[in-house]
């Protein structure tokens, strides 16, 4: 599973649209569907600020912990992401 799928993931679990989630981060619903979708990637600073909003520990965008849905289980681990000198994660 990449990154967007599980910040849309932990997005969903926390209750969040993607117009409130947008919003809360300062960017507009395109542009979190692109990254939440991979067309795009998010930046470090934007995965924290997101763990902060959706009260969930950054590991969770890495595959390291899992997000648990209400009455679901949570997504299956997988190797951490890399991040680079920039903070841009990458694939």
């Amino acid at each position: 599973m990449r990154i967007g799928e599980r910040v849309k993931r932990a997005r969903l679990a926390a209750g969040y649209s993607t117009v409130r989630a947008a919003g809360r981060l300062d960017i507009s619903q395109q542009s979190l569907n692109n990254k939440e979708s991979g067309r795009t990637q998010f930046t470090g600073r934007e995965l924290a600020k997101l763990a902060r909003i959706y009260k969930v520990p950054i590991q969770a965008f890495f595959g390291t912990h899992q997000v648990k849905r209400a009455g679901g289980d949570g997504a299956a681990g997988e190797a951490p992401a890399k991040a680079d000198e920039s903070g841009r994660v990458l694939a």
